[in-house]
């Protein structure tokens, strides 16, 4: 059986959101020192001083600049690495399932399930309930290479939540 994951891409998930929220803290930090050093500036300002106004307005503007920031930051970026973590954890503790079948055609139409990117593969397999050939659709890693299957070759794949988790070829 050849597994299509490892424990090491795990941690380099692990890593890349670790680094992912180091880079907005780090962010929130910077911006907290200027929005500090901004507001000791208007304290020292004079009662009516023609500064003060300019001062809110650079105030305001970095307070919407970082706000935008955030929101773009923390829902593309982090999201997106945050799923891809929750994806690689759940593979390795989630329950597998064994499927037999020949293989059809590959699909490299980008799919997304659960934030993640997929492509996919066909496989005629006998349904456990009606005992008739069927056609299934099993979910490949996008960044990923699709395994080397030729036209009706009977494989074996493990999937767990019709993720491709590992295969083997039959004949």
């Amino acid at each position: 059986m050849i597994n299509f994951f490892n424990q090491s891409e795990v941690e380099k998930a692990r890593k890349q959101k670790t680094k992912v929220l180091i880079i907005y803290f780090i962010t929130l930090a910077f911006v907290i020192a200027i929005f500090s050093v901004v507001f000791i500036t208007y304290l020292t300002f004079a009662y009516e001083d023609p500064r003060t106004p300019a001062l809110k307005l650079s105030f305001e503007v970095l307070l919407v600049v970082y706000v935008i920031f955030s929101y773009v930051y923390l829902t593309i970026k982090y999201k997106r690495v945050n799923k891809y973590y929750k994806y690689l954890v759940n593979q390795q503790t989630g329950l597998k399932e064994k499927t037999e079948g020949k293989f059809l055609c590959y699909n490299n139409t980008r799919q997304i399930k659960d934030g993640v990117d997929f492509k996919s593969f066909k496989m005629l397999t006998i349904s456990i309930k009606t005992g008739k050939e069927v056609e299934r659709q099993v979910l490949v890693d996008y960044e990923k290479d699709f395994p080397t299957f030729t036209e009706g070759q009977k494989i074996k794949v493990t999937t767990q939540g019709n993720v491709l988790f590992g295969y083997e070829i039959m004949e």
